[in-house]
């Protein structure tokens, strides 16, 4: 009796659904029980897997420039903090340094070569002329000329490298446009001329890249342009991305691979650092499964149920298998097929009325 109640609102229900249609649609209504919105025929469709792994926000390694000192000395200004916007060109630093105040020096001592050998080379001209020196003797004042002029052109080319501003001191300035996102000097600071640790690294976040750690047993389940989705703590919309590469070795730490995604960044709303879950959605060409919405199923005592529209137009219980999960869908291994009509509409509410009339009608079942 119960069914037969529950049976009659949903015929009320579809009535109330055919009003709103024409006439030939309001006579299609009257001999469903189920409205067309109510259910849905299964999607068949390949597996996608839905591995999901931590990650963290970096710069993109290619837009990146470490900045060294380029000889040893004693930093005198740092105008630049982290985080500071600089232009090309801008100064990151003053120093002072001993070796620029030698070069100075020598720069000085080889002008006054220069300026003594270019008045032997003009004497020499002169007395040739007078018949009172060689040919040979003007060649060699010309060659000497021409040594001089290169070691000053060498010592100015050096003292331009090193960003020799006033005597004893160099600068320091910005190779590239960017961000300063480290420093590691500060004023009164002495520096070494090593290329072990930067004075400061700047960089451009326009694009910036999610590092991603697949485990070892994933491996072989990701490749390259396999799309992904991007969960950033503090940021609530989900981004959209792809793999653009993945190393080709395991951190022997955490057994795990890194997945490089690069997104861009021009509203500047990820930082460097942030936090991050990745969904990696990878497409699976050999299996090929039907896929229902997850809220068609009912689980009832370890088993998975959904109600089914016959070919009666009547509403019938189907035991299936579930595989993934994949969003609001989920792929049935066992139980239907893509003919199947999956009733969406209030499937748990119909389910326990086709169950409960099956085991009533079991247990009214006569023993042979």
């Amino acid at each position: 009796m119960k069914l037969v109640y529950f049976l009659s609102i949903f015929v009320l229900t579809s009535c109330f659904y055919a009003c709103k249609n024409n006439q030939e649609t309001k006579t299609e209504q009257k001999q469903s029980l189920f409205a067309p919105t109510q259910w849905v025929y299964p999607i068949k469709e390949n597996v996608i897997h839905e591995l999901r792994c931590y990650g963290e926000l970096e710069f993109d390694q290619n837009k990146v420039v470490p900045v060294y000192a380029p000889t040893a000395g004693v930093a005198v200004e740092v105008p630049v903090e982290t985080g500071t916007y600089v232009k090309k060109g801008d100064v990151l630093a003053v120093l002072q340094s001993s070796m620029i105040t030698d070069l100075q020096r020598e720069e000085v001592d080889a002008r006054s070569d220069l300026d003594l050998a270019k008045q032997n080379r003009d004497l020499s001209k002169k007395m040739y002329a007078d018949g009172f020196a060689s040919q040979k003797e003007v060649l060699e004042a010309e060659k000497s000329v021409e040594k001089a002029s290169v070691n000053v052109k060498r010592i100015e080319e050096l003292l331009r490298l090193y960003g020799a501003s006033s005597f004893s001191t160099y600068t320091l300035k910005a190779p590239k446009a960017g961000y300063v996102v480290q420093r590691s000097i500060k004023p009164g600071m002495m520096v070494r001329d090593s290329y072990e640790n930067p004075l400061f690294v700047i960089s451009e976040i326009n694009t910036i890249w999610v590092i991603a750690y697949l485990y070892q047993s994933d491996i072989g389940l990701v490749e390259k342009d396999d799309e992904a989705e991007i969960r950033v703590t503090g940021i609530n919309d989900t981004i959209k991305g792809k793999v653009s590469r993945i190393t080709n070795f395991v951190d022997k730490a955490n057994k795990s691979l890194q997945v490089i995604i690069e997104l861009s960044n021009f509203n500047e709303r990820l930082k460097p650092g942030m936090f991050t879950e990745v969904t990696l959605l990878s497409k699976d060409e050999r299996q090929v499964l039907p896929a229902i919405p997850t809220e068609s199923i009912v689980f009832y005592n370890n088993k998975n149920y959904v109600t089914v529209i016959d070919k009666n137009d009547m509403p019938q219980l189907k035991l299936v298998k579930t595989g993934f999960q994949r969003g609001n869908m989920t792929y049935i291994t066992e139980g239907i097929d893509e003919n199947d009509r999956v009733v969406t509409y209030l499937p748990l509410l119909i389910f326990q009325e086709l169950y409960n009339q099956q085991k009533q009608m079991s247990h009214n079942k006569p023993a042979l």
